[in-house]
C-alpha cells in the first residue's frame, strides 16, 4: 500500500494513528515473518530492526518508516501477549534473550541494527548485548528519547498510577491529552476503571468496536508487564557499537543531558547526539518525524561510508 506524504500532513493525529494501525495491520498479515515481527518496509539493504515501545506494539514507527528515505528494509519487534494468548514477558532480560533469538534467525548473516522509541532503546540495547553472547555483531544502535534507569528498584505503583501512566502514553501517541480523560476517571477499583477508561476511548475515537477495546485490554496488561520489567531492570554490561541519540527538546536539557550522561557510563563507542523538536510522543509524528528521519538516515549513510572506506 503507497501513502502519498503530503496527504499525511494534512492528515489530523488521529487519522494518521488509524492509518497506521492499518499499514501495520495490512503488512503483519501477509509477510512470512515470526509472530512477534512485523515488517514495515522492505528495502534492498539489511533491515533496521525496531523494537516495541513499553505498550508492546508497534504501531509508533508507522510514520517512520513512511518518512524516513534510505534503502533499508524495516523489521519491528512487537511484544509478546498483545493477543491474549500467552502473558507479557515482565523481565527485560527475558525479552532481549527472547528477541535476540529472533532477530539472529530473521539475519542469519551479516552486521546488525538495532534501535527503539522510549523503553524500545532500553530493550535494544539488552538485545544488543544478548546478541553479542551468540557471536553476533551490533554496529549500530538507535536510542529514541530513550533512558537508562539506574539501580533496580521495588515495584511499587498503585493501580491508580499505573493506569495514568497508560492514559498519557495511549492518548499521546494519538496526539490527544490525557490529562482531561484522567480527570473523569473518578473509578479506582479494577476492572471497573478499565471499563471506564475503554469508554472514554471509544467516546474519543482512541478505539472502535469490541475487537479494539478487547485489544486496548491486552496493551494495558502488556503496560503494567513492562512497566515492571522497567522498574525492576537493572542494566549492566557495555556495548561497544556506535549509538545514534535522538533526543526530544522537551520538556528540557536538564533530563536529556541525565539521559546521556547515564548512556556514556553504559555505551563505549562513538555516540551522536541530536535534540529535535518536540516532546516525547510528538517526536514520531508529523512534522517531527520528518527531521528524525532525515537525521537517522544521515547518521546511517555516513556510517556506512566510514566502515567502507576503513
Amino acid at each position: 500500500m503507497s501513502v502519498d506524504t503530503g496527504l499525511l500532513d494534512r492528515m489530523t493525529d488521529a487519522e494518521r494513528a488509524r492509518l497506521a494501525s492499518r499499514l501495520l495491520a495490512e503488512t503483519a498479515g501477509s509477510q512470512p515473518e515470526p509472530p512477534q515481527l512485523v515488517r514495515l518496509a522492505h528495502g534492498t539493504a539489511s533491515p533496521w530492526f525496531c523494537i516495541h515501545p513499553v505498550s508492546g506494539d508497534v504501531t509508533s514507527y508507522a510514520a517512520l518508516c513512511l518518512a524516513i528515505d534510505w534503502s533499508r528494509g524495516m523489521l519491528a519487534v512487537q511484544a509478546q501477549g498483545l493477543d491474549g494468548r500467552a502473558a507479557p514477558r515482565d523481565s527485560l532480560a527475558d525479552m532481549a534473550e527472547h528477541y535476540a533469538l529472533q532477530i539472529a534467525a530473521a539475519q542469519p548473516e551479516g552486521r546488525l541494527l538495532l534501535g527503539g522509541w522510549s523503553m524500545g532503546g532500553l530493550v535494544a540495547y539488552e538485545t544488543a548485548l544478548a546478541l553479542a553472547r551468540l557471536g553476533r555483531v551490533v554496529d549500530g544502535l538507535v536510542l529514541i528519547d530513550s533512558a537508562l534507569p539506574g539501580a533496580a528498584r521495588d515495584f511499587t505503583m498503585t493501580s491508580r498510577e499505573l493506569l495514568a501512566l497508560f492514559v498519557r502514553d495511549l492518548w499521546g501517541r494519538h496526539g490527544l491529552d490525557g490529562e482531561s480523560v484522567l480527570a473523569d476517571l473518578t473509578v479506582d477499583a479494577q476492572p471497573d476503571a478499565l471499563a471506564a477508561l475503554c469508554t472514554r476511548a471509544r467516546q474519543h475515537g482512541v478505539i472502535h468496536g469490541a475487537a479494539e477495546e478487547r485489544q486496548l485490554r491486552y496493551l494495558y496488561a502488556a503496560c503494567l508487564a513492562h512497566y515492571r520489567a522497567m522498574a525492576t531492570h537493572e542494566a549492566t554490561g557495555s556495548y561497544p557499537g556506535a549509538v545514534l541519540l535522538l533526543q526530544a527538546a522537551e520538556p528540557g536539557a536538564d533530563r536529556n543531558a541525565a539521559a546521556l550522561a547515564r548512556w556514556t557510563a553504559f555505551c563505549t563507542g562513538p555516540i551522536t547526539v541530536h535534540q529535535l523538536p518536540g516532546d516525547h510522543h510528538s517526536l514520531l509524528r508529523q512534522p517531527h518525524v520528518r527531521l528524525l528521519g532525515e537525521r537517522l538516515a544521515d547518521w546511517d549513510r555516513q556510517r556506512n561510508r566510514h566502515s567502507s572506506s576503513t
